[in-house]
C-alpha cells in the first residue's frame, strides 16, 4: 500500500523549501519529493537545489512544469538539473 502524504504549504519566495516544509518532510519521515511547477528556470529549479543541499532525494517531473519564458528557459532549466542533481532524477 502507497501512503500519500498532502499538505498544501505557502510559497512566498522562489524555493518552496522554507522551514515549515523542511519541519512537515522531518515530521512525517519524508525522505523524497517530487516536483512539478510553474518556471522550471526559477522556481523548480530553485525548490530542487534546496533540497538537494539539504540531502533530501529529489525528482523533477519534467512534463509537468513549465516557464512563462516558453520552452527554451524550460529545457534550459532541465539540462542544468540534469547536470547539477543527476540525469536519474529527472522523470
Amino acid at each position: 500500500m502507497i501512503n500519500i502524504n498532502t499538505k498544501v504549504l505557502v510559497k512566498e519566495n522562489y524555493s518552496a523549501v522554507n522551514k515549515e516544509f523542511i519541519n512537515y518532510l522531518s515530521e512525517n519521515r519524508i525522505e523524497e519529493v517530487y516536483i512539478c511547477g510553474f518556471d522550471a528556470d526559477a522556481c523548480v529549479l530553485k525548490t530542487a537545489f534546496d533540497l538537494f543541499e539539504r540531502n533530501i532525494k529529489v525528482y523533477i517531473l519534467q512534463d509537468y512544469c513549465m516557464s512563462s519564458g516558453g520552452e527554451e528557459y524550460h529545457n534550459a532549466a532541465i539540462k542544468v538539473l540534469k547536470r547539477s542533481i543527476g540525469d536519474k532524477f529527472i522523470i
